[in-house]
């Protein structure tokens, strides 16, 4: 079994190198995306900006990495993930990105072979966190719109 405080401290030095580099590179910038690649296959992370500037990158501990003979171990990609959230909730929380100059709305997006996952949005002071806000919208406004035409 792998150690979820060995990816909490990896994916807190991650974030950290990655709002220093905002801090350092951007003069109102027009980057709007800000992408997190986990590949254990890999051994790292590393997150991207539009223009696919990396931004931080940071070694996988080698016990949860995969190769060629052994996947990554069951359920890591979405203890990543929730890390991930966690740890971006704490720097919104300290107000980390206030004054980032790249353009509004702005967002973490968590990519993977088989999806794009917004991990945070940032619109000046409405800050979204995962995407449990945005599921079900289209639903929800299909039938507004459904009811509408109704009355």
């Amino acid at each position: 079994m792998y150690s979820k405080e060995k990816i909490n401290s990896a994916v807190k030095h991650l974030l950290e190198q990655c709002v220093n580099q905002m801090h350092t590179l951007y003069q109102e910038e027009e980057i709007t995306d800000f992408y997190i690649h986990v590949d254990p296959g890999s051994g790292e992370m590393r997150i991207v900006d539009d223009n696919d500037t990396l931004l931080s990158r940071e070694a996988i501990p080698s016990d949860l990495q995969s190769d060629e003979e052994n996947d990554a171990p069951e359920g890591l990609l979405a203890d990543f993930r929730q890390s991930l959230k966690e740890e971006l909730q704490r720097l919104n929380t300290a107000k980390a990105f206030d004054d980032v100059n790249v353009f509004h709305p702005f967002s973490f997006l968590l990519e993977t072979a088989d999806d794009i996952e917004d991990l945070l949005i940032v619109d000046d002071a409405n800050y979204i966190i995962g995407d449990e806000l945005l599921k079900g919208l289209d639903d929800d406004l299909d039938s507004f719109i459904d009811n509408l035409m109704k009355n």
